[in-house]
């Protein structure tokens, strides 16, 4: 349960962080 919290946030990291640089390249 823990794991898979824990690639949910990172998932979830990532997709703001693509967010953010769309974002810069725009």
């Amino acid at each position: 349960m823990s794991v898979w919290k824990r690639e949910r946030e990172r998932d979830t990291m990532i997709k703001q962080k693509a967010q953010k640089t769309w974002q810069v390249t725009l």
